[in-house]
């Protein structure tokens, strides 16, 4: 059984990012990041340590079942501008944790921000081969408009928090929803 922590990242969470990184598999990381490398690269840890909230949403989620404090997921959010209204969304979540609905939760807290912010489109881009991130977006909502090697999946960020909230979702998860929407919110 884990405990998850789950928060909005910051600055100071660039070591976490960085074992986070590395403790993917290769296979994994080329999923994530369309290659491999030996170290996470300082600029990558730096980009998505570097969440401001607002051209930048990122939340973790933390495994503090154990002495250490070990990375399990985080969802980050992009835009260029405070004035765009899209966001390119990248989600990870290390193997020993998927299946536990974090990748959901921390996504909810996302739209949450981005619902906030006014923003109203979400996209991603997902390797072809990469089924798991296919089945996660396309479960929240997305559609594929371009596919290929590399496909593009874009969400409206309203249609996917009504799917995330929906009736018959088992009851821990909609509460742990309602806590992160306030959360998020606030």
């Amino acid at each position: 059984m884990f405990d998850f922590y789950l928060r909005p990242i910051c600055s100071t969470d660039a070591p976490l990012i960085a074992k986070g990184i590395m403790d993917l598999s290769h296979e994994s990381r080329r999923m994530r990041f369309f290659g491999d490398f030996k170290q996470a690269p300082d600029h990558l840890v730096q980009s998505l340590a570097d969440a401001d909230g607002v051209t930048h949403i990122a939340w973790g989620a933390l495994d503090v079942s154990g002495l250490r404090h070990r990375p399990a997921a985080a969802v980050h959010a992009f835009r260029g501008s405070v004035s765009e209204t899209t966001v390119e969304l990248a989600c990870s979540v290390m193997e020993d944790y998927q299946g536990h609905g974090l990748a959901q939760v921390l996504m909810a807290a996302v739209m949450y921000d981005c619902h906030a912010l006014g923003i109203t489109k979400a996209v991603a881009e997902v390797m072809a081969a990469n089924s798991k991130a296919q089945h996660l977006f396309l479960g929240l909502g997305a559609k594929i408009v371009s596919a290929g090697h590399e496909q593009r999946l874009e969400m409206d960020v309203q249609e996917t928090l009504a799917l995330l909230e929906r009736p018959g979702g088992p009851d821990a998860t909609r509460d742990m929803l309602r806590h992160v929407r306030q959360t998020a919110l606030n």
